[in-house]
């Protein structure tokens, strides 16, 4: 999944994991949590954030991520990638057949090529 800002992000965070209080009242404490460690692994990376943490805690916090559907390669590359852009590997290599030659090209005429079309050799 792709996102252009951390706006997106956090509404995502906040339409799946908003709790509800006794009173009947939303609470984002989870996806400002979620959030947190979201900019956390941005910044210095999956390794050093997992060091940060207990293991218990980080993996709750991975999973919150998850249930999301944040994918977990999108989360181990937010520090080598950190806008979250991610060029498709099919747009990378797209060919196209018709634009193979310039528009000014001539096709070069050799002196050896026969006249009056290709013979075969039996």
């Amino acid at each position: 999944m792709n996102f252009s800002s951390d706006g997106e992000i956090l509404d995502l965070l906040k339409s799946k994991l908003v709790t509800y209080t006794k009173t009947n009242k939303p609470s984002y404490t989870k996806a400002n949590n979620a959030f947190k460690f979201y900019s956390l692994m941005r910044q210095v990376g999956f390794q050093a954030t997992k060091k940060l943490y207990s293991e218990p805690q980080f993996y709750k916090c991975l999973n919150a991520l998850l249930d999301c559907e944040i994918s977990k390669s999108h989360l181990q590359n937010l520090n080598k990638n950190p806008n979250g852009k991610v060029i498709p590997f099919v747009r990378m290599f797209e060919l196209k057949m018709c634009d193979q030659m310039p528009s000014d090209y001539q096709i070069p005429v050799s002196q050896y090529s026969p006249k009056s079309g290709l013979y075969l050799v039996a």
